[in-house]
């Protein structure tokens, strides 16, 4: 996965997110869950995981 990607698949789980609360079909105070699994994304875990998770925060405060 490229960081790209990564921030692509962060911002569709935080707009779907958002239509599910206005639709009362999560919680509205329910923040966005993002999991890696394998041990590939911990390989890439300054170029990947670090970036995104910086990105998330930055860009969606306290919805992470």
């Amino acid at each position: 996965m490229t960081l790209d990607t990564a921030k692509a698949i962060a911002d569709y789980l935080y707009q779907n997110s958002e239509k599910k609360k206005e639709l009362k079909i999560i919680p509205q105070n329910r923040k966005c869950d993002y999991y890696f699994f394998g041990g590939e994304p911990m390989l890439q875990y300054n170029q990947i995981i670090k970036p995104i998770v910086e990105y998330c925060e930055s860009t969606y405060p306290n919805k992470f």
